[in-house]
């Protein structure tokens, strides 16, 4: 049963790198040939990228679909949010917390093409960092000397970016790491500063959560989530439920969110047939040049 346990994480773990390399290089080279429509017709250049994007995405959800994991929602119903301008601010359990947004939000059309992460500067460096670029996500200098910068910089961007291009959904981290690398610190500041310990989530950092307009009220607001979000996850450890009517005035009742099998596969064509023509083109041109 080991074996075949670490055979099957293997597999997973080739599929998943398989699936990076035929589908955002071959992404880029699409968004490196649109290029000219950026500046000649920049509403057919985002509307594409767009549809690009969120079919790239839909890839990342499919990691955590086709591994057995299904998306249950429970509580407020959050479809009157997504054609508004909305801030979704997540707190940080592992690398599992990307994936599963995005496969909460791949059913739903229109928002994935309309997303902006804010996210740490070095994520910028990874193998997504230059499709990130391409959307124009932000990417945030960590620590207290960047905090003040940080902020003139997403400012400058919501209205250079995120207000012109139309983006809906905005998605932030505001714990600035994972829950493992951020649970000791938390708890040392929440001891230093009065705060509340927390066990299954971190406070967030100051940095991510400062903005121009009366920042320590928001700061407190924030802070109440968190514990709130604590003692929901503290009761769901305990019990196997989320104590749904404590938090929410109208909860829906839980609905899986239904990801599309064919969907999924027509997509990995359009990538591995992309991947194929884009190969021959550029061996091609190295023919001439060479």
């Amino acid at each position: 049963m080991g074996v075949l346990l670490y055979a099957r994480v293997a597999l997973r773990i080739v599929f998943v790198i398989l699936n990076n390399i035929y589908t955002v290089p071959t992404h880029c080279l699409w968004m490196l040939m649109l290029q000219p429509f950026k500046h000649l017709h920049p509403d057919f250049y985002w509307k594409v990228e767009g549809i690009l994007f969120h079919w790239l995405l839909a890839m990342v959800s499919m990691w955590s679909w086709s591994a057995g994991y299904d998306i249950v929602e429970v509580g407020d119903d959050i479809r009157c949010c997504l054609e508004c301008r909305t801030l979704v601010i997540a707190n940080h359990q592992s690398t599992a917390d990307v994936p599963m947004l995005m496969a909460t939000f791949n059913p739903r059309e229109a928002v994935l093409p309309n997303i902006m992460w804010i996210m740490d500067r070095v994520f910028k460096f990874t193998n997504f960092g230059i499709v990130s670029v391409l959307h124009e996500d932000f990417f945030i200098l960590s620590g207290r000397k960047a905090r003040e910068e940080g902020i003139t910089q997403l400012r400058n961007h919501l209205h250079r970016s995120y207000l012109p291009r139309g983006r809906k959904l905005m998605i932030l981290f505001p714990e600035g790491g994972f829950l493992r690398k951020r649970r000791e610190a938390s708890q040392r500041y929440a001891l230093k500063n009065n705060h509340p310990i927390l066990n299954h989530v971190s406070l967030p950092r100051m940095g991510a959560i400062q903005v121009p307009k009366e920042p320590e009220q928001l700061m407190k607001w924030l802070f109440a989530r968190w514990e709130e979000k604590e003692k929901i996850l503290s009761h769901y450890y305990q019990t196997g439920e989320l104590p749904v009517k404590e938090y929410c005035t109208s909860p829906m009742p839980p609905q899986r969110v239904i990801q599309d099998g064919l969907r999924f596969f027509i997509l990995h064509m359009f990538f591995i047939t992309s991947t194929y023509l884009h190969y021959r083109l550029l061996t091609y041109i190295y023919a001439l040049v060479w």
